[in-house]
């Protein structure tokens, strides 16, 4: 038995009970070797936000980078779920962190919790 997709694991956040608890789980997503998001509410820049999809870890599989999977994943992800916010964990990488707030327009967040290791990037949904 696989991973569940992103899909998924909205479905379940959904069926929970309403609440601030974030859903998390390990998630298939075609051109990635990793993928491991939440789905729920974050305090965000210090406001409780939610839905907010929280991508925690991902690596993109060796023969794809650079080929713009992750940019294709965000416009497919904001196309499919417009009222959805996305929030990008923990980025230990300058050059990824620069390709977010350039190309992407996600903002850095202020605050940071002491599990992250770099900063943390959001987009607001265009439905919010």
């Amino acid at each position: 038995m696989g991973f569940p997709t992103i899909s998924d694991l909205i479905a379940m956040a959904h069926t929970q009970v309403k609440s601030y608890k974030m859903i998390n789980s390990w998630v298939t997503v075609t051109g990635f070797e990793r993928f491991y998001a939440r789905y729920g509410a974050r305090l965000i820049d210090g406001e409780m936000r939610t839905p907010v999809f929280d991508i925690a870890n991902v690596v993109v599989r060796e023969d794809r980078r650079g080929k713009g999977i992750f940019t294709g994943f965000i416009k497919d992800f904001q196309y499919k779920y417009p009222g959805v916010h996305i929030y990008v964990e923990s980025v230990s990488d300058p050059r990824f962190g620069n390709f977010l707030d350039g190309k992407l327009k996600f903002k850095r967040t202020e605050e940071s919790l002491p599990y992250h290791v770099g900063a943390c990037y959001w987009h607001r949904a265009p439905a919010c």
